[in-house]
């Protein structure tokens, strides 16, 4: 289902509806904007200075699937304009341009880590680094490396969310090749990658915990082939 962040002006969707708090089933939802008020924090002559030093003391705090949307105001300029996420549960979120899943979008747990550890920085022997957002359901969105190169290979890595297991999955393709480079299939063995079932791609499954130790582990194997 869609949840709204909520924008001024819409029937359902408004922070007026939210105040008036006359949706059954949501009548508590007004509470929360009191609190916000009632926050030590809360300065109300100078809301935003009050707003984000609530935000800071209560970072910590949050744990949950909250996390990125708390530390990471960027993601809402990713929106629509009706602020829309879908929600299927916790671990199931995707930040909509629109309102359906047939435009744009982005997976949200990829995202948030693409912003706090990927965007704008390097990864060697990758040269390019972007998000790929999607259109519709048949593909899943992701964070690629890409254009790593070794002899005849050109390479990349797409990391995208498994939300059945909680994990990241970590792809690894070769662009040029029918067979993987032996010395390439040593080092993603070493990172225990397995090979899929058709031999097209080598796949790995970690927890968010794990994640980027082993990434820089196996991005300095593999500028070792080219040094």
């Amino acid at each position: 289902s869609n949840l709204s962040f909520l924008i001024d002006n819409d029937r359902d969707i408004s922070w007026k509806r939210l105040l008036l708090a006359d949706k059954k089933g949501d009548e508590h939802k007004a509470l929360f904007v009191k609190d916000v008020m009632d926050d030590s924090a809360f300065n109300d002559t100078n809301v935003v200075a009050g707003l984000n030093q609530i935000i800071n003391n209560g970072k910590a705090q949050i744990t949950d699937w909250r996390r990125h949307f708390v530390d990471l105001a960027v993601l809402y300029k990713y929106l629509g304009p009706k602020k829309y996420i879908r929600f299927n549960y916790a671990n199931s979120i995707y930040l909509l341009s629109g309102e359906r899943m047939n435009g744009s979008h982005y997976e949200y747990y990829t995202f948030g880590l693409f912003w706090k550890f990927f965007n704008g920085n390097t990864f060697p022997p990758f040269t390019s680094v972007f998000y790929y957002d999607v259109n519709g359901e048949d593909e899943e969105p992701c964070i690629v490396l890409g254009k790593g190169v070794y002899n005849t290979s050109s390479f990349e890595i797409d990391i995208s969310f498994n939300a059945t297991l909680n994990q990241y999955s970590l792809t690894f393709f070769d662009g040029n090749s029918i067979a993987f480079d032996a010395a390439i299939i040593q080092i993603l063995t070493k990172h225990s990658f397995s090979l899929n079932s058709t031999g097209s791609s080598f796949k790995s499954s970690l927890a968010e915990a794990d994640l980027m130790r082993t990434i820089n582990d196996l991005l300095i194997d593999l500028q070792s082939l080219i040094i």
